[in-house]
């Protein structure tokens, strides 16, 4: 064999070698290559001085709907009512109702039905000073990304009672437990729907729960949205949870009035409404059939200072 020959062996076995080092990773058995140390810097070497302490770092802009908990200086609280205006719906705050015969005396029971026909507790109104009305069961909140820890309650019973879901409406955080109970003699399904706000429905749980009997739900929702509640059983039954991940939200009381208690950083804020809604589906002969999806509306670039800050009387958006 000629040398020309050996020494095109050689390279080839060489580059060869060389390929199989790359691959294998030469014999490190991380598999990736190693990072340099963080360069220290000098004194007048035009060098960007590394933080000394991680929380010196800078922070990530949280993306829409996530939450970061931060200290609040100077804060500020919110209250405020939500009002009625104009006439009251005589029309939809009761209904005819068609419950099956074992069902008629549980499902009348707790004054929530008589002569044949159930009340609406969707709207509820509360009298105030100059003949107004206030809107109870309304959900207040602001747009917030950072500011206080939310103190959810760890625990919350959502009731089937006289067939209905009692409370109807119910605050709970991102992993509150809900106890689904039935006080009722008759069997009720219970079935939640979770919709994160702006998202799409998701089926949660589906419980077929008979009389005296419980069952539970142990949270886990990723962002803040409403939960809604139904008996497949009972048409007209209908409820709500609303899951948020902070804590700057509140509901109206039996007149109307909200306050959002915990520190909030000053600055300019949209400020979110929701109600359940009391509009009622009728089928072609004029009877009850559901409700129709709930109201939501916002007042955008509301300025919160330090202290105390008064919404005044926000009507409700019919």
């Amino acid at each position: 064999m000629t040398k020309k020959h050996v020494l095109t062996g050689l390279i080839a076995w060489l580059t060869i070698a060389g390929l199989i080092t790359v691959a294998c990773g030469g014999g490190d058995d991380s598999g990736k290559k190693k990072s340099s140390p963080p360069k220290k810097s000098s004194p007048g070497d035009g060098s960007e001085e590394e933080p000394a302490d991680p929380e010196d770092a800078p922070k990530p802009t949280p993306k829409a709907g996530e939450y970061t908990v931060a200290a609040v200086d100077n804060g500020g609280t919110l209250k405020g009512a939500v009002i009625w205006a104009g006439d009251v719906p005589t029309a939809e705050l009761s209904y005819e109702y068609t419950a099956a015969k074992d069902d008629a005396e549980v499902c009348a029971g707790g004054g929530v039905a008589e002569g044949g026909k159930r009340k609406n507790g969707r709207l509820q109104l509360g009298d105030r000073d100059g003949g107004k009305k206030g809107v109870a069961h309304v959900v207040v909140w602001i747009e917030a990304s950072e500011g206080a820890e939310l103190k959810a309650p760890a625990d919350a019973v959502i009731d089937n009672r006289n067939c209905e879901f009692n409370p109807l409406i119910q605050l709970v955080g991102p992993k509150t437990k809900l106890a689904i109970k039935n006080s009722d003699t008759t069997t009720h399904n219970t079935k939640g729907k979770f919709t994160p706000w702006g998202g799409e429905v998701e089926d949660t749980f589906n419980e077929n729960l008979k009389g005296g009997s419980a069952a539970s739900f142990e949270g886990g929702f990723k962002k803040a949205g409403q939960l809604k509640l139904q008996c497949d059983q009972h048409y007209w039954m209908e409820g709500y949870a609303i899951v948020q991940n902070h804590p700057y939200y509140a509901m109206t009381d039996a007149k109307g009035n909200f306050e959002i208690a915990t520190a909030i950083k000053p600055g300019k804020y949209t400020v979110h409404f929701w109600h359940a809604g009391y509009k009622l589906k009728r089928d072609g002969d004029g009877k009850m059939k559901g409700y129709e999806l709930p109201v939501r509306w916002k007042k955008a670039d509301v300025e919160l200072k330090a202290g105390a800050n008064d919404a005044g009387e926000v009507e409700y958006n019919k």
